[in-house]
């Protein structure tokens, strides 16, 4: 297996879900952000694909009202949800697509709520993911949720929200954090995406068959998936992994495109090819199409970016796994909301996805596999595997006597 390492690894984890910056009408907003490039247009359809089979998105929808209700009266029946609170978004990278998704997500749901967000991006500068968080603290946040920065880059920051009692919640992709960092996580599910799209790609890949992988250290969610289909290629597919490059989230598009290159270029008899972060996928495509290989070598990944559906309706991408990066956001907003509402500590925080599990009586947060088989209509997501929304809608209305947004 030859090891490929593209590029200087940056300081500290960055994040390719991440909030974006700038300013909201509905918002108080506070940025230190040194880039403040927008996502591209497209991702203004933010509404999830409908079900392919009607009974089975009825069947989706009611599973989740039915849970709902159930969760309400876990939390304790109706309550009132306090207005004038401020949300801090924490985020690292603000450009990529599955960014402005939870972003747009955690500013509409805060505008149901009648609360404010403070929004900060520090254009992938770790020096500024530190000062934005202690930032969030001197602007009087009430709470932080945190799109998959690293808890080290923001220590002194993290620590002042502790001694405050403000409840930090991460979102997206899974951190490491020292006890006491942060309040909760709610995750992609990275271990459970990747097994679950390594079983669709060996449909068409065969064991023991070449395949080239690319994958990403420095997150630590998506390296957990990563490992985890190592493991279960050594005990199922026994695939011959010939190039393994690790990505530099410094330099993403130089390091998909140089490393497809050489794979492609030294290993022509390569039979499907991993790409572990969303806009990797694209990417690969792209090179696919320059050497007149799409449809010839599968290419799978991470992430229902527009562009991504793209690349599989255009027949350069085979697969990938979707995860529902709009959930865990609603998922933070709802759970922040039952702390001012009920008056908790931050330690009676669901801590993880596993315990709001209990509390929702449902996990709204497996991801999808898309293949050209169910690709959604253009400018719609993968359909979720759970129906959140509907979950939150209900939940909401009956709890809280507020309308979610679409």
């Amino acid at each position: 297996m030859t090891r490929v390492w593209v590029g200087l690894a940056v300081a500290g984890v960055l994040a390719f879900g991440a909030a974006a910056c700038g300013s909201d009408d509905d918002s108080d907003t506070a940025s230190t952000a040194a880039s403040t490039a927008a996502a591209p247009a497209a991702t203004e359809t933010t509404a999830s694909a409908p079900a392919t089979d009607a009974a089975d998105d009825a069947g989706r929808t009611q599973r989740a009202v039915d849970a709902a209700k159930q969760a309400v009266e876990n939390e304790g029946g109706k309550a009132t949800v306090p207005q004038g609170k401020k949300v801090a978004i924490l985020d690292l990278v603000g450009t990529a697509e599955s960014s402005k998704r939870m972003s747009d997500t955690t500013k509409a749901v805060a505008k149901a709520f009648g609360w404010q967000v403070l929004s900060f991006d520090s254009g992938g500068d770790p020096d500024k993911a530190a000062a934005n968080a202690q930032s969030a603290v001197n602007q009087g946040a009430d709470a932080i949720i945190n799109v998959s920065v690293t808890p080290a880059l923001e220590t002194q920051g993290l620590k002042a929200a502790a001694d405050k009692g403000i409840p930090v919640v991460n979102i997206s992709n899974l951190v490491q954090a020292a006890p006491g960092q942060l309040t909760a996580q709610y995750t992609n599910q990275n271990v459970d995406g990747m097994l679950a799209l390594a079983k669709v790609m060996n449909e068409k890949v065969p064991n023991d068959s070449q395949i080239g992988l690319f994958e990403t250290p420095l997150l630590y969610g998506t390296s957990l998936g990563v490992k985890a289909l190592k493991a279960e290629n050594d005990k199922t597919y026994h695939w011959d992994i010939v190039q393994d490059t690790e990505v530099d989230l410094a330099d993403i598009e130089g390091a998909v495109t140089r490393g497809m290159n050489a794979l492609l270029g030294t290993h022509p008899d390569v039979k499907g090819i991993l790409i572990d972060l969303s806009p990797g996928f694209n990417l690969g495509g792209q090179v696919l199409k320059t050497r007149n290989q799409c449809g010839k070598i599968p290419l799978y990944g991470a992430g229902d970016d527009l562009i991504n559906l793209k690349t599989i309706r255009d027949g350069c991408g085979t697969a990938l796994f979707a995860p529902p990066f709009e959930a865990t956001a609603m998922i933070a907003m709802d759970q922040l909301a039952e702390y001012f509402a009920r008056d908790k500590k931050p330690a009676d925080i669901p801590a993880d996805d596993e315990a709001v599990e209990k509390v929702y009586t449902i996990d709204l947060l497996p991801p999808a596999i898309v293949t050209a088989d169910n690709l959604p209509p253009e400018g719609e997501y993968a359909t979720p595997t759970e129906d959140y929304r509907a979950f939150f809608k209900t939940k909401w209305a009956d709890e809280f006597g507020v309308t979610a947004p679409e």
